[in-house]
Formats: structure tokens, C-alpha cells, sequence
């Protein structure tokens, strides 16, 4: 028995509400982490374990939510991102291409300063060089930034082409792989970080949200350029709702505090522009492409 896109009864439309509601409730548990229960200089866990708890519980029902819906709904099966005129997912990819300009710059400073550090001894060798770049995570941030800079390139042509409803980004295939590894970088520069991964609670969600970023940037590159496609329609919502979530849960917070209460902020772990507009950028996309998808719906239905 077939199960995905089988649903009809299931709308994609309802993800949105659940995905409004669990970002406000995630904001607010999240402030009050940081303030009371996140040491600011170490990130680590001082207390309120159960809290602590209950904010990665509400998480994984909202993305197992996110990702069952999406891929029993047969909405799913009409969502199309090749050729879309949005202008709303259109400017937000514009928003989101100007931020990793600022990523760019951002992760290439990060490099330079890490490749500094690095002791000339490690020049001797070439093997040894390049286990010191990666160690330290020069190259990777080198890499991220190169990378930042390429997505940045894409999402404006993504951009331009939603505005117009053109091919301009179905026809840039290679292009569209950019994002995936800028994500990938991403990760890796945190894994560079010699430290625990789960009392360190803003280290532990950066990479479950990049994790969902990863997962979204492709189904994005595979819908958007045709390939594959059919297999990664019901990703879009599921990853892009998922990978907003924890983003906004993560960063909103942070920008509050850093306006208002800079000391509760670890200087590790600030406001990341880049993952904010990330987050916006795939709830238009989603929400974009569910309501072509539902609009193509009812025009067969009649």
C-alpha cells in the first residue's frame, strides 16, 4: 500500500498555524533559558534540566508533525518550485542572498583569524598542514565563505526568476548544489568546537537546525531544478517548517537579549543573520509553493 501522497483529507495548509504557535512558545522558553538557566560565558546548562526537556520534546513532535503531514498529504504531490512566479518567496531569497554576502565576509574573517593561530612548524609538512587547517576549522570557514558567496549568487537569480516566474534557476542545476554545501561547512566548523554537544545547548540546536537547513537546501536544489523532483516535493515543508523553527527559537532570543541584555548572550553563540533569513526565506518558499500546489488542485478538480 502506497502511503505517501495518499492523504486527501490531510491539508498542508495546517502547518502553518502549528509552526506559528510552537515558534512563540519556543521563543519565550527559550528567553527565559537564557536568562535563568544558560551560564552566559561557558553555554552551558546550570539547571532547569526538565525545561530543557520539554523545549527539545516540543521540537521533535513539531518536526515529526512536519514531516508525517507532508508526506502522507496529497497536496505534497502538486508542490512545484521550478517555475514559480511568488513574489514573497522572491523577495525573501533576495533578503536571504544578502545575508550571506554578509556571511560571506563574516566566515572569511573567522578563517583568516583561526589560519593566524595555526604554528609554523605545521608548514612543514603538507599532510600535517591540512590536518591543522581542518582541525582548527580555517578551511572549512574559508570554505563556507567561498561558498557563502556562490549561494548568494544563486538566491539572487532564484530571486529574479520568482519575481518573473522564469526558468533563470531551473536552469542553474549546479549552481543550486552551492547551498547544500555551504550548510555542510556550516556544520563542520561546529564539530571543530572541542566540546559537549548536549550541555551546551545553543551548540546541541545549531546543529539540529542545520541539519534541517542541509536537508531543506536540497530538496530545494532537486525541486527547483527538476531533478529528482518527485521524490522531494513533501521535503520543502517538512525540512523548511522544521529548520525555522528551531532558527527563530535559537536567534530571536539572542537578538532580543543582545538589544536589550547583552550579558545573557555567549559571545560564542551570537544573532546569526544569515540562519534568521534563512528561516523566513523557507517559510515563503513552503508556503509559496503549497498554495501553487493548491491552487493546481483545484483547477483539475474542475
Amino acid at each position: 500500500m502506497k502511503l505517501k501522497y495518499s492523504k486527501e483529507n490531510i491539508k498542508l495548509g495546517v502547518l502553518f498555524p502549528v509552526m506559528y504557535a510552537a515558534t512563540i512558545l519556543l521563543i519565550i522558553l527559550r528567553t527565559f533559558q537564557l536568562t535563568r538557566h544558560i551560564d552566559s560565558e561557558t553555554g552551558f546548562l546550570t539547571g532547569g534540566e526538565s525545561l530543557y526537556t520539554v523545549f527539545l520534546i516540543i521540537i521533535a513532535a513539531c518536526a515529526l508533525f512536519f514531516a508525517v503531514a507532508s508526506y502522507l498529504s496529497a497536496e505534497s504531490a502538486g508542490i512545484e518550485t521550478a517555475v514559480l512566479k511568488d513574489k514573497p518567496s522572491a523577495v525573501f531569497a533576495a533578503v536571504f542572498a544578502v545575508s550571506l554576502v554578509y556571511d560571506f565576509g563574516s566566515s572569511f574573517v573567522d578563517s583568516l583569524l583561526v589560519y593566524d593561530k595555526i604554528s609554523a612548524g605545521a608548514f612543514d609538512r603538507a599532510s600535517e598542514l591540512f590536518k591543522e587547517l581542518m582541525a582548527t576549522g580555517a578551511l572549512p570557514y574559508a570554505l563556507q565563505s567561498i561558498l557563502a558567496l556562490v549561494s548568494a549568487v544563486y538566491f539572487f537569480i532564484l530571486s529574479k526568476s520568482r519575481f518573473k516566474g522564469s526558468q533563470n534557476a531551473h536552469n542553474r542545476k549546479y549552481l543550486a548544489l552551492a547551498p547544500v554545501g555551504w550548510a555542510a561547512f556550516k556544520i563542520i566548523t561546529r564539530f571543530v568546537k572541542q566540546i559537549s554537544y548536549i550541555r551546551v545547548s545553543d551548540l546541541f540546536l545549531e546543529l539540529m537546525m542545520l541539519a534541517f537547513m542541509l536537508l531543506f537546501f536540497v530538496a530545494l536544489s532537486q525541486t527547483v531544478s527538476g531533478v529528482y523532483c518527485d521524490d522531494s516535493r513533501w521535503r520543502i515543508p517538512a525540512f523548511g517548517l522544521s529548520g525555522a523553527l528551531i532558527s527563530l527559537s535559537v536567534n530571536v532570543p539572542r537578538l532580543v537579549l543582545t538589544v536589550f541584555a547583552k550579558d545573557f548572550v555567549n559571545a560564542e553563540y551570537p544573532f546569526n543573520l544569515a540562519d534568521t533569513a534563512f528561516a523566513v526565506l523557507a517559510v515563503f518558499v513552503a508556503a509559496g509553493a503549497i498554495k501553487a500546489a493548491s491552487r493546481g488542485k483545484a483547477k483539475i478538480s474542475k
